[in-house]
């Protein structure tokens, strides 16, 4: 991903008011509950997407982005998502919520994306490139520095 890009994409993503854990999960060891543990150390508010659990980590979950953002108290462009899922579940969770949804920013963990989300996101305009941040950074190890550096915590 192009610097500018990614610059673009945290800014958006770090001026989120409201966060979601798309994969969020209730096992310890897997990412999606590591990630979300991330947000509630930040004490940022982010809400687990799980379509089966009912909470994760005390919080209650949704079972999809659509019934999060009816929840959530504030428009979609206020709303970042980090993905923790499969490439193909990924891949059709950020084309739903840039082209229906309206969702700010999209952070797709290590894991989270293959070359076909890579290629469709570098298919599309700079709108919507300027809303994934995919290809490098882990919210686990460079999430708090890259926070800070946008003024967020």
């Amino acid at each position: 991903m192009a610097n500018a890009h990614i610059n673009t994409a945290l800014n958006a993503f770090f001026g989120a008011s409201k966060y979601a854990v798309v994969g969020a999960s209730k096992d310890p060891s897997k990412f999606g509950n590591k990630v979300l543990k991330w947000y509630q150390a930040q004490k940022l508010d982010a809400t687990p997407i799980h379509p089966k659990e009912p909470e994760i980590e005390n919080i209650a979950t949704q079972p999809d982005v659509a019934h999060f953002l009816e929840k959530a108290g504030t428009s979609a462009e206020n709303v970042a998502i980090s993905v923790v899922t499969p490439p193909r579940i990924s891949l059709a969770v950020v084309q739903k919520g840039l082209q229906e949804q309206g969702v700010s920013t999209f952070w797709l963990q290590p894991g989270a994306e293959d070359a076909d989300l890579i290629s469709w996101v570098k298919s599309q305009p700079d709108l919507i490139q300027d809303r994934v941040i995919y290809g490098g950074p882990c919210i686990l190890v460079s999430g708090r520095q890259l926070a800070a550096d946008k003024g967020k915590l």
